[in-house]
Formats: C-alpha cells, sequence, structure tokens
C-alpha cells in the first residue's frame, strides 16, 4: 500500500498501473507512424490528379480567353475602318481577302505568315473579308452566305452592300499540349 496526502492508501498495483499507462500514452509506437504514413500516402495520391486536371483545365481556359479577346479586338477594328478602305478592299479578279498572320509572344506585334520565320508561336491569326449583296442572303434563313455568291474585286462600290468579316485565331501549344481555336464571324452592311 502507498500512503497519498490525503492519508487515503492505495494498492501498489493501482499505482504502478497508472504509471504505465501514463508512460506509454506519451507518444506514437512506430507502427502507428507507418499506418497514418500509409494512409496519408493513398489520400495524396487520390487528390493529386485532380490538381493536375485542375492546372490543364485552367491553362486552356486561359488560351480560349485570350483567343476570343484578340479575335473580338480585330473584328472590332475592322468594324472601325471605312467601309471601302484599304483594308476592307478586295482585289479586283478574287472574291475574298485573306491576311495570315502570327504572333510571337502575347500582345506583341502581328507578322505576315510570309515573313514569319518559323518556330514556335504564340498565336495565329487568319482575316478574311468577302463582298456579298443583299440578294445572298434570299432564301438562308440560317444567314450562311454561300462562297459563290461573293463579289468579285471589281465590282462597282454600290453593288457591294455588305461585308462578311471571319477572324479565326488560333493559340500555340504550350504545356500540357494545350491549343485553343476560335472563330468569330460577323457581317457588316453598308
Amino acid at each position: 500500500m502507498v500512503r497519498l496526502g490525503n492519508n487515503t492508501l492505495k494498492p501498489a498495483s493501482v499505482t504502478r498501473r497508472a504509471s504505465r499507462l501514463r508512460h506509454r500514452s506519451q507518444g506514437f509506437s512506430l507502427l502507428e507512424v507507418l499506418l497514418a504514413s500509409v494512409m496519408l500516402l493513398i489520400i495524396a495520391l487520390g487528390i493529386v490528379p485532380l490538381f493536375v486536371r485542375s492546372v490543364g483545365l485552367n491553362s486552356e481556359g486561359r488560351l480560349a480567353s485570350v483567343s476570343t479577346a484578340l479575335a473580338s479586338d480585330e473584328i472590332e477594328r475592322l468594324m472601325g475602318v471605312p467601309f471601302n478602305g484599304p483594308e476592307m478592299s478586295i482585289l479586283p479578279g478574287s472574291t475574298e481577302r485573306l491576311v495570315d498572320q502570327y504572333q510571337a509572344e502575347p500582345r506583341g506585334e502581328w507578322v505576315d505568315a510570309g515573313a514569319w520565320g518559323g518556330g514556335g508561336f504564340s498565336f495565329h491569326r487568319i482575316v478574311r473579308v468577302r463582298q456579298f449583296s443583299f440578294g445572298a442572303l434570299n432564301g438562308t434563313a440560317d444567314a450562311v452566305l454561300d462562297a459563290a455568291e461573293a463579289l468579285d474585286g471589281s465590282t462597282l462600290p454600290g453593288l457591294v452592300q455588305m461585308k462578311e468579316i471571319v477572324v479565326q485565331v488560333q493559340s500555340g501549344t504550350f504545356i500540357g499540349g494545350a491549343s485553343r481555336a476560335v472563330t468569330l464571324r460577323v457581317l457588316r452592311g453598308v
């Protein structure tokens, strides 16, 4: 028996057992640490693919947004130039004006495809302008113009009543193989 502060006697076996329990609860055994590590690893392996996919989707979304903004900027710029100005005119003997350009870095200068040295690019832009009379819309419920009805560049200006502007912007291939192409189309009337 052991004497405690309030003069109560306790058997020695109870005191030894309490001492062992106190000593045992002061840390983790190696087996407990290994089991916790394995459980953490299994959980982490389940979550990592979600993060990788999230990064890829974020990259694709950014490319789509930038491509759309670049195409929209070009559409707005062309809508502000004169209807029969040099950037909207079509050469005689042709039914469309085609501008093919590359951009080496985002928001950098556009370089004509003929002067492009090759190699990587951030964005590739193709701008197509065709001219039509309003009669080309007759019988087309979906407002899709037939390329065969496009007017030649030598057509008198008074007969050209609308111009179709199509801008396609494709991003280069970036980390993860992400690439996006956006096509915007607008009809501009006289």
